[in-house]
């Protein structure tokens, strides 16, 4: 009168057909996220494009204002932390190899 395993399990046809959706919804979320992005990066080219300046000019201007800089250090100080992170190697040899790697 039960039922068994192996009747209410979804045959391995059904696990293809499932892990198929699945994985062209994150091609179609993919494809939207690198649309929006590339759309976001036309319209900043055109506000910077009326305004009359080129992304040299906002390059030039982050890196005399030392900006790029700060980003960097920034940047560099979080991939730092990996260092510290629970589970990572704490022996002096190999920590030393994780900064030598950020160098």
């Amino acid at each position: 009168m039960g039922h068994s395993p192996e009747r209410s399990r979804p045959q391995d046809a059904d696990w293809a057909l499932i892990r198929t959706g699945r994985e062209n919804r994150g091609t179609t979320i993919k494809k939207l996220i690198v649309g929006i992005l590339g759309a976001f990066r036309r319209l900043r080219l055109l506000l910077l494009r009326l305004r009359g300046k080129t992304e040299a000019d906002i390059s030039a201007q982050r890196i005399v204002s030392g900006k790029s800089w700060d980003e960097y250090c920034d940047t560099l100080k979080a991939a730092g932390a990996a260092l510290v992170f629970p589970g990572a190697p704490t022996d002096p040899f190999n920590q030393a190899e994780g900064y030598r790697y950020l160098a």
